[in-house]
C-alpha cells in the first residue's frame, strides 16, 4: 500500500459560515486586474484569496470584517461584480485553497507563509543567495481533483533583467518585515524588488532526501509540515486524509549494464569530436575534464578536441542552456545546428558541477545519447538493446502529437525501425493502424497523450496525471534511515522502482532505482494512466522498457524508451 498526494477532504460548512465570510469577484474583462491588491488594501482584513480562473476570484474574511458595500468601495472598479456566497457553494478545491492560503498570516521555524497573486509560497531565509540576487521558494497548491502539489520557484531581483514591456507586467514583491514575509508592490522603487523569474537555470529543491542531515529539507517534509499546520489551525472546520494506492507489482531491475555494453560497442565505430561552445575560460576546467574522462571511458579511442562541428564525426558540445540565451537575448546556437549531423549537447548550467563530482554518470549518459542519435541518423536499428530478446511477434508502435503534427516510430521484432509523420489532419498514412491512432490524437489535441500499440490492433494511450506516491510520514520519525528492501517497502512504497496499480484502469509510476538508491529523489514519481482504446492493455508486456536509465540522469525513464528515439526524431525534423 502506498500513500499518495490526492486528498480526501471534508468541510464543516455550518461552522465555517459562522466564522468566515466569502465573496466571489468576477469581471467582464479578460482578467481581474491587480487581483492580489486585496491583500494589501484591507490592512489584514482579508484572510486569503484564490483564483478559479483569471476572471473569477474568491476571497475569505473573518466574519463581519467587511460588508459588501465596503468591499465595492475598496475595489473601486465598475468592471467587477461582487457576490457574497456560502462556503458550500464554493468548489471544493477552491475552498481548500482559501484555508491553505490563509496560512500567509503564520510564521514558524524560520519559515514565512505567503499568499502571492493567488498562489501560496513558503520561504526560508537560508534559501536566499548570499548576494541576495535571487531566492528559492516552495509553492504548495491543490488542483480540481484535490491533488496536492509542491513545486520549487525562483524569485530574482527585478534590476537583473533587461527592461521590457513584458517584464513590467510581472507581479513585484518585497520583503515586508523581519519575519521575511513577502508583500506585493506596484512600482520598482520600493527597495529590493523581486519577481518570480529564474536566472539561467531552474530552481531545484529535492522531492525527498534520504539522509539524516537533510531529512527536513525537501518538498515532502514541507508539504507534511504545512498540511499538519493547516489541520491543527482549522480542526473544527476542515478534515482531510491522504489517499492510498494498491501496488499490484513492482519492477526494480534495470538494464543499464547491458545498455552500456551495447553502447560502447557501437560508439567504437564512431569518431568523436568535442567542442567548447562556451565563450571565455570560466568553464575550461570542466571542458578539459569532460574530454579526459570521455577518453578514459572509451579506453584509448581517439577523442579530438575541435573548434567547430565536424559533420563526419559524432560531436559533443559544451554549451549554455536555453534559459541563458533567452535571458541575455543572445542567439541560441543550438537552433542553427544541422539536424542531419550527429550532435550531442551538454549544458554547463545543468551539468558543470556533475562533470567534476560525478563524471561517470555524465559520461555514460553522453555515450548512450550519441548512440541513440546515431541509430536515428545512420542505422534505423536499435543498438542500445537487443530488441529481439523480448521475443515480440508483432510490430510495436509508439506515437505522439506535437504542434498539430503526428509522429510515429514502428519497431519490428528484429529491432529495426521506421519513422512516420503526418503534417496535418487532412493527410493520411499508408498503414491503417496509424490512421486509427491518429484519429484518437486528433480528437484529443493538447492533452499530452502518448500512443503505445501493437500491430495486432491493441491500442493504448498513456497520460501523465497529477497524482504521485509520497514517502510515509513515519519516515521522519526514524532515528536511523535505512535503505534496505524492508525499509523501502515500509516507508517508500511506490516512491522507488517501477510500480503498477489498478483502479478503474491501469496506472503505473516510475521512481528512482530502489536497490542502491541515491540520497536525493529529485522529482515526484507521477502516476501515468493507461487507457485501452482498442484490444487489450499491452502495458504489462512493454513495462520492462521503462527499466532503462539512459533517458534521465540516474533515473528510470517514465515512458517506454523508444519514445526517446521518437522525441529525438521530432527534434531533427522540426
Amino acid at each position: 500500500m502506498a500513500v499518495c498526494n490526492q486528498l480526501d477532504a471534508h468541510f464543516n460548512h455550518q461552522r465555517i459560515d459562522e466564522k468566515y465570510d466569502f465573496y466571489l469577484i468576477a469581471t467582464i474583462e479578460k482578467y481581474i486586474p491587480f487581483g492580489a491588491k486585496c491583500l494589501d488594501f484591507s490592512e489584514g482584513k482579508i484572510e486569503s484569496l484564490a483564483f478559479e480562473n483569471g476572471k473569477l476570484l474568491y476571497i475569505m474574511l473573518k466574519k463581519g470584517k467587511l460588508s459588501k458595500m465596503e468591499l465595492v468601495k475598496l475595489l473601486d472598479n465598475d468592471k467587477l461584480s461582487i457576490k457574497k456566497t456560502d462556503s458550500i457553494e464554493i468548489p471544493k478545491y477552491i475552498l481548500f485553497r482559501l484555508f491553505l492560503y490563509s496560512l500567509n498570516n503564520f510564521n514558524s521555524e524560520n519559515l514565512s507563509f505567503n499568499n502571492l497573486t493567488g498562489k501560496f509560497y513558503i520561504f526560508n531565509p537560508t534559501w536566499m543567495k548570499k548576494n541576495k540576487s535571487s531566492f528559492t521558494a516552495i509553492g504548495i497548491n491543490v488542483d480540481n481533483a484535490m491533488n496536492i502539489a509542491v513545486e520549487a520557484a525562483t524569485f530574482a531581483k527585478y534590476s537583473l533583467f533587461k527592461e521590457s514591456k513584458k517584464l513590467k507586467e510581472y507581479p513585484k514583491y518585497v520583503f515586508a518585515n523581519k519575519s521575511c514575509s513577502l508583500k506585493r508592490v506596484f512600482d520598482t522603487q520600493s527597495g529590493e524588488v523581486y519577481i518570480k523569474k529564474g536566472i539561467y537555470n531552474k530552481a531545484e529543491v529535492p522531492f525527498f532526501t534520504m539522509s539524516n542531515e537533510d531529512i527536513k529539507n525537501n518538498k515532502v517534509y514541507y508539504l507534511y509540515y504545512t498540511l499538519d499546520l493547516l489541520k491543527s489551525k482549522y480542526e473544527n472546520c476542515i478534515c482531510f486524509n491522504y489517499g492510498n494506492l494498491n501496488v499490484l507489482d513492482t519492477i526494480g531491475v534495470e538494464k543499464d549494464k547491458s545498455f552500456m555494453v551495447h553502447a560502447l560497442e557501437r560508439i567504437k565505430t564512431l569518431s568523436i569530436n568535442i567542442v567548447n561552445y562556451v565563450e571565455g575560460t570560466e568553464y575550461e576546467e570542466e571542458f578539459l575534464s569532460l574530454a579526459k574522462k570521455l577518453q578514459e571511458r572509451l579506453e584509448g579511442q581517439e577523442v579530438l578536441i575541435g573548434k567547430e562541428i565536424d559533420k563526419n564525426k559524432a560531436n559533443i558540445l559544451l554549451i549554455h542552456n536555453k534559459e541563458y540565451y533567452e535571458q541575455l537575448e543572445y542567439p541560441d546556437p543550438y537552433k542553427s545546428f544541422d539536424r542531419s549531423t550527429l550532435i550531442q549537447c551538454i549544458t554547463v548550467e545543468d551539468c558543470a558541477e556533475k562533470i567534476i563530482k560525478d563524471s561517470e554518470a555524465i559520461i555514460n549518459t553522453l555515450i548512450k545519447e550519441i548512440v541513440i542519435k546515431g541509430d536515428i541518423i545512420n542505422k534505423r536499428f536499435i543498438s542500445l538493446d537487443c530488441w529481439a530478446d523480448y521475443k515480440f511477434e508483432d510490430d510495436w508502435i509508439f506515437g505522439k502529437e506535437k504542434d498539430g503534427k503526428h509522429y510515429y516510430m514502428v519497431i519490428h521484432p528484429d529491432g529495426s525501425f521506421d519513422f512516420y509523420n503526418r503534417i496535418d489532419d487532412f493527410s493520411s498514412f499508408d498503414i491503417d493502424l496509424l490512421n486509427e491512432c491518429s484519429d484518437y490524437l486528433t480528437d484529443n489535441k493538447g492533452k499530452e497523450k502518448t500512443i503505445v500499440a501493437s500491430s495486432n490492433k491493441n491500442i493504448c494511450v498513456i497520460t501523465r496525471t497529477n497524482r504521485y506516491p509520497l514517502p510515509s510520514k513515519e519516515i521522519f520519525k526514524q532515528e536511523v534511515l535505512s535503505r534496505s528492501k524492508q525499509a523501502r517497502d515500509e516507508f517508500l512504497s511506490g516512491v522507488v522502482d517501477i510500480n503498477l496499480y489498478e483502479e478503474e484502469t491501469l496506472y503505473y509510476s516510475v521512481g528512482i532505482k530502489g536497490s542502491g538508491m541515491n540520497t536525493k529523489i529529485i522529482r515526484a514519481p507521477h502516476l501515468y494512466k493507461v487507457d485501452v482504446i482498442s484490444g487489450k492493455n499491452v502495458m504489462p508486456a512493454i513495462l520492462s522498457t521503462l527499466s532503462a536509465t539512459f533517458v534521465k540522469y540516474k533515473s528510470f525513464t517514465v515512458l517506454p524508451y523508444p519514445i526517446k528515439y521518437l522525441n529525438e526524431y521530432i527534434l531533427m525534423t522540426e
